[in-house]
């Protein structure tokens, strides 16, 4: 096999060797051809070997600039270039008119590639691109990206260590670069045998009511997506942000084929994903924290429980003269509640803050709802509070205080850590905690 070549690499081993299958005869086959000149490659001629003749003479007419027709006008052509050997072109051109390596080349890709005359296709290292569509091309730009697609791949691995080694071979004057191209290609095409993969065009399925679409943002080249799944899994509920966030940065085609299992027991979703967004504080403005103020932690989750976190705020500032600041974890707040702590902070007088992080990327990630608030009980208390408060109280939302929250402000913890309130009913002097 041949291939074309640019004279800067001519004496450079090829990582990637293209085979461009195409057809002459028509305009878009003989445009592939060109763009492919730039690349390490070898053309294959897909139409009868009759028809490869006078396509080889129009590609050589565009070339030059003329319109010719036959053999006979190409050859006027070049009696007119000095010092052309036009004996030796003229011998080279009967051979090929009587030649068959164009016949093999048909057998070639007729049993091989099964590929029928006229068609359009790529071999890169042994990887069949096609059959190309009739209006289906290719540009410089698409061929470079298949080279770097190849190189990101074990090729590049293949082509050190080939280039590395000392072949022995009978005859020393073959080890050249080009057959060690050939050798990296024909490893490649082996390594790629084993491995199976499939592309499959879904265009048969019904669009009413199971399917979306999200047409690209630009009107050039796209990248298609079509994605299968189980709009109620939760695997599936983390996918919608990240291909969000690809098609800003992308121009992506986007289909999603919703999948859902046909019968259910019990609602497999129990709660909606959300992202996380960026460390938010909102609430109050800005203060700097007194030694007096009582900063009280809490989370509530559904309107049963945010409703005994408003009975529980309310009796910590029944029984205090100090300042009160609460804080809350705002992933599991209602938008009803989030509208309404404003006003009741307006109300009696107290500051708030909702609290919004990000799960670690060192913790184990949860799927129960429970275990998850749980764990941002914990990272708050153990981590994740301003350094600048002095202490955090922790209340939970079903408590009622009947007591000044200020004596255990002021009680000391001795170094530790933490502190908990005891739970014995022997112990009197924490009545007003339990």
């Amino acid at each position: 096999m041949n291939y074309l070549t640019s004279k800067e690499g001519e004496f450079t081993m090829k990582p990637v060797s293209l085979w461009v299958v195409s057809d002459l005869s028509t305009s878009s086959g003989r445009q592939n051809d060109l763009e492919c000149i730039e690349i390490y490659v070898s053309i294959i001629q897909s139409q009868r070997p009759s028809v490869a003749i006078q396509s080889l003479t129009l590609l050589l007419s565009l070339e030059d600039g003329r319109g010719l027709e036959n053999e006979e006008e190409l050859v006027g052509l070049f009696k007119d270039i000095e010092k052309f050997k036009m004996a030796a072109f003229e011998k080279r051109m009967k051979e090929l008119a009587s030649s068959s390596v164009f016949e093999y080349q048909r057998e070639f890709l007729k049993r091989v590639l099964q590929l029928e005359p006229g068609a359009s296709a790529i071999l890169s290292n042994g990887r069949l691109i096609g059959p190309l569509g009739p209006k289906e091309s290719f540009i410089f730009d698409d061929l470079e990206a298949l080279y770097n697609f190849e190189i990101s791949s074990h090729v590049q691995t293949i082509s050190n260590a080939i280039d590395s080694v000392d072949l022995i071979l009978p005859d020393p004057d073959s080890d050249t670069t080009e057959y060690r191209s050939d050798l990296v290609m024909r490893l490649a095409s082996l390594l790629r045998s084993q491995t199976k993969a499939r592309r499959l065009e879904l265009d048969s399925f019904k669009k009413e009511h199971s399917v979306l679409s999200v047409p690209p943002l630009s009107s050039g080249p796209v990248i298609h997506i079509l994605l299968i799944l189980d709009p109620l899994s939760p695997s599936s509920q983390k996918l919608s942000p990240l291909l969000g966030n690809l098609k800003d940065l992308l121009p992506l085609n986007i289909t999603v084929l919703f999948n859902p299992l046909t019968k259910l027991s019990a609602l497999p979703l129990k709660e909606f994903f959300v992202p996380d967004d960026a460390p938010i504080i909102t609430g109050s403005n800005d203060t700097v924290p007194t030694t007096d103020t009582i900063n009280i932690f809490s989370i509530a989750s559904g309107h049963l429980y945010e409703r005994f976190l408003r009975i529980m705020m309310l009796s910590v500032l029944k029984h205090t003269k100090n300042p009160a600041k609460f804080w809350f974890l705002k992933n599991y707040f209602s938008p009803q509640f989030k509208d309404f702590i404003p006003r009741m902070a307006e109300r009696y007088g107290f500051e708030y803050e909702l609290v919004q992080y990000k799960w670690p990327c060192w913790l184990h990630g949860q799927t129960e709802k429970q275990r998850l608030i749980w764990a941002y009980k914990i990272l708050f208390l153990d981590v994740l509070f301003p350094l600048n408060i002095k202490k955090i109280i922790f209340v939970d939302a079903d408590q009622v205080v009947r007591t000044d929250m200020k004596e255990l402000l002021e009680e000391p913890l001795d170094g530790a850590p933490y502190g908990c309130t005891s739970f014995c009913d022997s112990r009197t002097d924490m009545d007003g905690f339990r």
